[in-house]
């Protein structure tokens, strides 16, 4: 049976593009499951796969020197995830649910239904009743 492999794409997208942590997480999944896939027809004695120099041979020029001093994999991995994945300000975010008001058009399902509510729902939930017009 023949192998058959996708190898990752170049990853070269830098950390201010606003879509830059959603690619970054589809782009590391590709490569462990590429890494994944390559230990499935890995043979008995063969030496263990390098997965520091596949994601190395996957990232552009312009990517490279932030993990240019890691050692290994894992390293890799979280010096990406530092400066890809940004925490959530939790100030910000509560900010935005307290402030946020329901609109005189907007029916209290379509209030209930806004992007910041959904994703700060753990946060005051107590304030939402103050929130909402009769």
């Amino acid at each position: 049976m023949e192998k058959l492999v996708l190898r990752p794409k170049e990853w070269s997208v830098q950390p201010e593009a606003p879509e830059a942590p959603r690619i970054f997480n589809f782009w590391l999944r590709t490569v462990e499951d590429f890494i994944a896939s390559l230990r499935v027809y890995r043979k008995e004695g063969e030496p263990e796969i390098n997965k520091k120099r596949i994601v190395i041979s996957c990232l552009s020029p312009d990517v490279f020197p932030y993990v240019e001093e890691a050692v290994d994999y894992e390293r890799i991995v979280e010096t990406f995830k530092s400066v890809y994945i940004k925490k959530k300000n939790s100030v910000y975010a509560r900010h935005l649910l307290v402030s946020r008001r329901q609109a005189p058009t907007e029916s209290i399902s379509e209030f209930l239904q806004t992007q910041v509510l959904q994703k700060n729902a753990h946060l005051m939930t107590s304030r939402l009743l103050c929130t909402v017009r009769n």
